[in-house]
């Protein structure tokens, strides 16, 4: 849609795009995919954010809690401004810098407007692109919260979605199932940056690896039938008994 020109100035068309763009990504590349959707921009019609964030607040807080990313002790925002600036002059963000330092706040661990604005799940309902999910269920650096968290939303905007739930932890399931993953990923792209019928979509939408080798689909997430267990933190089983919690 932008007008660009040839290393001689002139005008010229991108012929060799069909105009539609798929994004896939790991860990922050895998963020930046939900981030591009989340502002709902054309032309963006299928993302695989895997082991991605959809809220900074669940990455570097938990409920005012100041948390530390798995293998990052002490890291916080301001730090991954400062890794990810990659201006040849990067003095002119630093008051951008200096204002994140100040407002990201490890005294209370509020979420705040500082948060807010790197909140992607708010935006869910901007999302246009068919969105598949993949997470680790032992990854401690993103915690599963983010997937979930933006699968949920994203029921609510109707997109296409599929999701991978695998036994790894902040890592893509190369690893675990290479054939089957890379014929999903294959097909998912195809069908929506080519308009290719290939029967993705009448696939079960989601994939859980619920023990080491040991795979199941389901038609949604959570699976159908699951339930609300009360969890007692305290003695005995009563389950009004302050303290208590539910698990899914």
């Amino acid at each position: 849609r932008a007008r660009g020109w040839d290393l001689d100035g002139r005008p010229i068309k991108a012929s060799w795009s069909t105009g539609n763009v798929g994004m896939i990504g790991q860990s922050y590349n895998g963020t930046l995919p939900n981030m591009a959707a989340a502002t709902g921009v054309e032309g963006l019609k299928a993302i695989v954010p895997i082991a991605a964030i959809s809220s900074w607040y669940d990455y570097y807080r938990a409920n005012g809690g100041v948390v530390a990313p798995g293998g990052f002790q002490g890291e916080d925002l301001d730090i991954l401004v400062k890794v990810v600036l990659t201006r040849q002059n990067p003095e002119v963000c630093q008051k951008v810098i200096d204002e994140i330092t100040a407002t990201q706040d490890r005294v209370t661990g509020d979420y705040s407007k500082v948060w807010a604005e790197r909140d992607y799940v708010d935006d869910a309902r901007k999302v246009k692109a068919a969105v598949m999910v993949v997470h680790g269920l032992n990854d401690w650096n993103v915690k599963v919260k983010n997937s979930v968290q933006w699968w949920n939303a994203l029921k609510q905007s109707g997109v296409p979605m599929k999701l991978w739930l695998h036994q790894g932890n902040h890592a893509t399931p190369f690893r675990w199932r290479l054939e089957e993953w890379l014929r999903q990923t294959h097909h998912w792209f195809d069908r929506w940056l080519y308009d290719i019928p290939n029967g993705i979509t009448r696939e079960p939408r989601v994939d859980v690896e619920r023990a080491p080798g040991v795979w199941e689909t389901a038609t949604d997430w959570p699976v159908p039938g699951t339930r609300y267990v009360p969890l007692s933190l305290n003695p005995g089983s009563g389950a009004a008994q302050p303290g208590n919690a539910s698990l899914v």
